[in-house]
């Protein structure tokens, strides 16, 4: 048996950025590591990021990176977990439900 994993935090955000920087924005969220662009939208200016930190203290650090990018109005975080390396890609119960989600859909029908 060896020794045990070492947790993963990960985090979801919402970067509300200014409509005239948003491709800059994006484009410096995707040299930051450990963070994902997952969905972006020109309209609202909005990017959905997902970011993988190894501590508490480096999930906050990359946190701080993000709020401080030249640009960026925002940055929401709207998901935390926290767990083994060896679960990151494992979902989990979410906190809410998401008005995405599809229960949710089925019943605004």
């Amino acid at each position: 048996m060896g020794p045990p994993e070492a947790p993963t935090y990960l985090s979801g955000l919402v970067i509300r950025t200014t409509p005239d920087r948003f491709d800059d924005v994006l484009a410096a969220l995707r040299t930051l590591r450990g963070v994902s662009v997952h969905h972006t939208d020109t309209a609202t200016a909005r990017i959905v990021v997902v970011q993988e930190a190894p501590t508490l203290g480096a999930e906050m650090d990359g946190m701080r990176r993000m709020q401080t990018l030249p640009g960026v109005v925002d940055a929401s975080l709207v998901y935390h977990y926290l767990g083994d390396a060896g679960d990151a890609g494992t979902a989990s119960e979410p906190l809410a439900e998401s008005p995405f989600s599809e229960s949710h859909r089925e019943t605004e029908r």
